[in-house]
């Protein structure tokens, strides 16, 4: 029921007014009402139980009348709230009350007046308390995609209080998947604990209504299956729409695959005679399953000495270098060995490598790789020592002979440096010339083939 208190106009059939709710219905109490009878400190009282309505073209007087609207296709001004208007006070049945309620009044012609001097009241009839109720949803989803047997698949619950009441003694159960076993859980809100028996109870406690919890469960899929876990929220409060209280995840869980990429680097490149060559071999695993028992296999080319290997634990068959210990390799990550070598002649060689696991590789084109590397003559070093010349060569290099000429200009005439003769120090050949005048030219020379 609604009142006005010593209403007065001059024409009172230019009177509109509008009442809404805090919950946004709104109807028209009065328009169109009383044509132009002038009314002065008149109480109106507006009730859908009332017996009469207002007056269409008479004088309203004080009393008890049904919102009363002769002419339909008002509208009010903002800030009132637009069409379509209820015509009875029933249009706020069932809402909430709470809240602050609003009277839009408007002129609807010009040159008239009028005034609600003493203001305007509102009486609410309540037919009993609204029972709590809290609406929660429940949202689940798993990553990674795709799921591997073996490694770890982590599903993230959240829990929505929709409301319109808070929640309280929320808990969510979780029924965790056959063929999977329970790793572990972790949540910022409430506790999780496991029954052991297949079972996930995450005591959540109360929740605001349009508020979240969120928890994590991590389970190991152990079959190649399909596999489903379901979620299902509960509080003290009735739930009005237990359709969206359970959430059900079922995914594909494929059998481990890894897919290794073998690459080798060597050196220095081009290297010199006499100079050791370092092989860097990785191997690579771009998932989705963790590589087991990863293996790398070197075919050293002929032509070279091994001289050593890392990491430990290596076997060498022939030119054969084999690494059975590099263990386990998880997706994204890189496993490293090197081996040392000695060319023992020049040219260019081919050093192959290959990788492997206990876990099927559909894309084996890359578990293989090759590198070719280029061995460079013996390096000829020189060095001035007070009047003298020092001049060195790899002592290893014993085909190769040292010689010098005095003129480049063809046809030139090498001549071979038998005095001194070279001594070896420190795996180097030495020779040992006193600096004279004019120019003289040396080289080491190739053995024939």
């Amino acid at each position: 029921m609604v009142a006005l208190t010593n209403v007065a106009h001059t024409h009172p059939n230019d009177i509109d007014i509008l009442l809404a709710s805090p919950a946004a219905q709104r109807m028209i109490l009065m328009s169109d009402a009383g044509s132009g009878s002038t009314i002065t400190n008149v109480t109106l009282t507006f009730d859908d139980a009332a017996a009469n309505s207002l007056p269409f073209s008479t004088v309203i007087t004080s009393g008890t009348n049904k919102p009363t609207n002769y002419l339909l296709g008002d509208s009010f001004p903002s800030p009132a709230p637009p069409a379509p208007y209820g015509s009875t006070l029933a249009t706020f049945n069932g809402s909430n009350p709470n809240g602050a309620w609003s009277l839009y009044v408007a002129d609807d012609a010009p040159l008239d007046i009028g005034s609600i001097s003493r203001g305007w009241y509102l009486y609410i009839t309540t037919s009993g308390v609204i029972p709590a109720a809290a609406d929660l949803s429940v949202t689940m989803n798993a990553a990674p995609l795709p799921a591997i047997v073996s490694s770890n698949l982590t599903y993230t619950v959240l829990v929505t209080n929709h409301g319109p009441w808070s929640a309280t003694g929320v808990v969510l159960t979780d029924v965790l998947p056959l063929n999977a076993s329970y790793v572990s859980s972790g949540t910022g809100t409430g506790t999780i604990a496991t029954n052991g028996g297949g079972l996930v109870i995450w005591t959540i406690g109360t929740l605001a209504k349009d508020a979240s919890a969120s928890a994590t469960i991590t389970v190991r899929p152990t079959a190649a299956a399909t596999i489903t876990s379901t979620s299902t929220a509960m509080a003290n409060e009735a739930d009005p729409n237990t359709g969206n209280s359970t959430a059900t995840n079922t995914i594909v869980v494929g059998a481990p695959t890894a897919d290794l990429v073998m690459a080798a680097v060597d050196a220095p490149d081009p290297v010199f005679f006499g100079q050791n060559l370092l092989y860097s071999l990785y191997v690579t695993n771009l998932g989705p399953a963790t590589a087991t028992a990863v293996t790398v296999t070197n075919t050293l080319p002929s032509g070279m000495t091994f001289i050593s290997a890392t990491p430990s634990g290596y076997t060498l068959v022939g030119n054969v270098v084999t690494f059975t210990n590099l263990g386990n390799l998880g997706s994204g990550a890189i496993s490293t060995a090197s081996i040392t070598v000695h060319p023992d002649v020049t040219g260019t060689f081919t050093n192959t490598t290959s990788c492997g696991s206990t876990v099927n590789d559909p894309l084996k084109g890359n578990n293989t790789a090759s590198v070719k590397t280029v061995v460079e003559f013996p390096a000829l070093t020189t060095l001035v020592q007070g009047n003298n010349l020092v001049i060195s060569w790899p002592a290893e290099a014993t085909a190769y002979s040292l010689e010098s000429t005095t003129n480049l200009a063809p046809p030139v005439v090498w001549t071979a440096v038998t005095v001194p003769a070279p001594v070896t120090v420190g795996g180097q050949k030495t020779v040992t010339i006193a600096i004279g005048t004019g120019n003289k030219f040396f080289r080491l020379r190739a053995p024939l083939p």
